[in-house]
């Protein structure tokens, strides 16, 4: 399959704000019949060395030739997976050229990795679009470059970019404090979301702008009578108050943790991709042995790889109590697949673990 990435190259580079350290290299697909359409089936690269400040640390790359879900079928899933704690500021830029040397996709992201371990996307691209092209066709062959760069930011930021910065910051925050006021004074609202017995007024074209889900379904209402009341049964009113507190201003109180749960179903539903990540963050650092399995199973099911990631994070270093769970029981009958990545997950820790004290032992 060619799964094996040799040759990495580094580079040192300079901006005014950050010292950059690049990391490049490619992987080699030899037969792209072989990648045949199966949902949730990965790919993963051998673990390579990336050198970051003189120290090396191990990444890999997972891909999901055909979507890491059914809600994601014939997508290119794809990651890169950092398997250390330490925190880094990185991009990554993923290239895949046909035989020729073609460019057929290119994407980028830029993010700060800490708990949440990897960096990447859940539709990279279309499967068609390396499908389709004649050369890949002819030879069955196609490359993916990307690297991995990552960021120290220097001590002395040049004075036009923080003036810059903090000019931003400032016309976001008036936009926000706007948007705010134009919520809690209802002026203007044409449309009341009904959640738990309670009414909300709100603002179709706000709502339309902030969520793609949202368009459509208020479009398609447009034709009907009685467009000005939507009812979300699904959803209590503590959570729909907060998911449309977060659409207009972008903030969120200290919400418990059935309410993040929600709002990090309702995100997805929604599409709502920046309080999906406000969500996921809480949820992440509301884990303990009691909850865990549910939010594993949430992120699981509303493809979130990084708090899934964080959530076998957490029971690898709590295995012998999680196995002693109900939860873990019935969550071996119900969905066995996730099952045996918590266990793949455990066996790896067990590995490192064997590892680190082997190499004690013959210092």
């Amino acid at each position: 399959m060619g799964n094996v990435i040799e040759t990495i190259e580094t580079a040192d580079l300079e901006s005014n704000a950050y010292h950059i350290i690049a990391n490049s290299f490619s992987w080699n697909f030899q037969n792209f019949r072989s990648l045949k359409p199966r949902t949730g089936k990965c790919i993963k690269s051998n673990k390579i060395d990336l050198e970051v400040n003189g120290e090396t640390e191990k990444w890999q790359v997972l891909l999901y030739p055909d979507g890491y879900c059914k809600r994601v079928k014939g997508y290119f899933s794809l990651w890169v997976k950092k398997l250390s704690d330490t925190e880094r500021n990185v991009s990554i830029c993923c290239e895949i050229y046909n035989p020729e040397s073609k460019l057929i996709a290119k994407k980028w992201t830029y993010n700060t990795l800490a708990l949440e371990t990897v960096l990447g996307w859940t539709t990279f691209c279309k499967r068609s679009v390396i499908e389709e092209d004649e050369a890949i066709l002819r030879y069955g062959t196609f490359r993916m470059d990307i690297t991995v760069a990552f960021y120290n930011a220097k001590k002395n930021v040049h004075e036009s970019l923080e003036d810059y910065d903090t000019d931003k910051v400032k016309r976001s925050t008036d936009v926000c404090k706007s948007l705010k006021n134009l919520l809690v004074a209802e002026f203007f609202s044409d449309l009341t979301i009904v959640a738990g017995g309670e009414e909300f007024n709100v603002h179709k074209a706000i709502l339309s702008a902030r969520s793609e889900v949202f368009h459509q379904l208020l479009k398609l209402r447009s034709r009907l009578k009685n467009t000005y009341k939507l009812t979300l049964d699904d959803l209590s009113k503590e959570s729909v108050e907060e998911m449309i507190r977060f659409i207009y201003t972008g903030e969120m109180g200290n919400v418990p943790f059935e309410v993040a749960c929600e709002l990090f179903y309702a995100a997805d539903k929604y599409q709502l991709k920046l309080l999906k990540e406000a969500s996921s963050k809480i949820l992440a650092n509301s884990l303990n042995q009691g909850n865990v399995l549910r939010v594993l199973s949430l992120a699981d099911q509303h493809i979130s790889i990084k708090l899934k990631d964080s959530c076998l994070r957490y029971m690898t270093s709590n295995a012998l109590e999680i196995q002693k769970q109900k939860e873990w029981r019935d969550l071996l009958k119900k969905d066995p697949k996730l099952a045996n990545t918590v266990v793949e997950a455990f066996a790896e820790k067990k590995a490192r673990s064997a590892r680190a004290r082997f190499r004690r032992e013959t210092i």
